[in-house]
């Protein structure tokens, strides 16, 4: 696969190296019906399940070309692949988007519990097992929420960033609905630990921004949250500017969501792009 992705400037820069050396094209695996599942949802957008070890991962393709190579549309973190539902039907004229909820998120398994897998190995080699213990397994309940409560609390946790109608977007993949109309969220709650991304140092980050060479597109909103200094970030940026053939950078006013919320203000942008280079 070639490096089409969306997602944020942290996430793409350490993602770039696991999709740089395959070159295979997506639709191939998506149509090993033993690794995956597609259900069309209209002629255009179909559900797609992509099996693998743990479970499976989930998402939404736009465009039925299996001629050309997707772009792969990553979410930013405890989101799901509906924050893409806005934007993606204004550029699939490029091209066949595939968005996946990443694991954990949306629609995706959770990855496993430690817990678990011991149980799991006990099970299959269990001549290799002499005794075995356990102590208070315990089923962990999400909470319930009525729906309206839930979007005022994402709203507030997002800083406003989300909107009312933002929220029932992403509510489409992020909940389960309970026969009484109340929800649970289907997020894996680990996740509201920082991403393991966060764990690399700036210098770390800084030696995989050199190996990008891809053009690269970074759109950056006027009230995006930053968990670091600011110098951090324009550090890498000067990094990408550098190592990439075709590095951009747009400043466009916005929240943190302006995806999910202002679609309209990122085709001017991506539009060229993406016509230049998604070919």
């Amino acid at each position: 696969m070639d490096c089409r992705i969306f997602g944020s400037l942290k996430t793409t820069v350490a993602i770039y190296k696991s999709f740089k050396y395959n070159t295979g094209n997506l639709y191939l695996v998506l149509q090993r019906s033993i690794y995956s599942k597609v259900e069309p949802i209209d002629k255009d957008v179909s559900n797609v399940e992509i099996v693998v070890p743990w479970g499976k991962v989930a998402g939404k393709l736009w465009g039925n070309d299996k001629n050309k190579q997707p772009i792969l549309a990553l979410h930013g973190w405890q989101d799901n692949a509906a924050s893409f539902d806005n934007l993606i039907p204004l550029i699939k004229q490029h091209g066949p988007i595939l968005a996946i909820d990443l694991p954990g998120h949306g629609l995706s398994t959770w990855l496993p519990r430690g817990q678990m897998t011991i149980k799991y190995y006990n099970k299959i080699f269990s001549k290799a097992i002499a005794q075995f213990l356990m102590i208070e397994e315990m089923e962990n309940k999400p909470p319930i929420y009525k729906k309206e409560e839930l979007i005022k609390k994402w709203i507030k946790n997002s800083y406003n960033s989300l909107t009312a109608d933002a929220c029932k977007i992403l509510m489409t993949r992020g909940v389960t609905e309970m026969s009484d109309g109340t929800v649970f969220i289907n997020r894996d709650p680990r996740l509201r630990i920082l991403p393991v991304h966060t764990c690399w140092s700036h210098e770390q980050l800084l030696e995989m921004a050199r190996d990008i060479k891809c053009p690269y597109l970074v759109i950056q909103s006027d009230k995006k949250i930053y968990m670091e200094d600011l110098k951090y970030y324009y550090d890498i940026l000067d990094i990408l500017k550098e190592s990439s053939n075709d590095c951009r950078y747009h400043f466009i006013p916005g929240t943190h969501h302006i995806h999910l919320v202002d679609a309209q203000a990122l085709v001017k942008v991506i539009d060229p792009f993406l016509e230049k280079y998604n070919r």
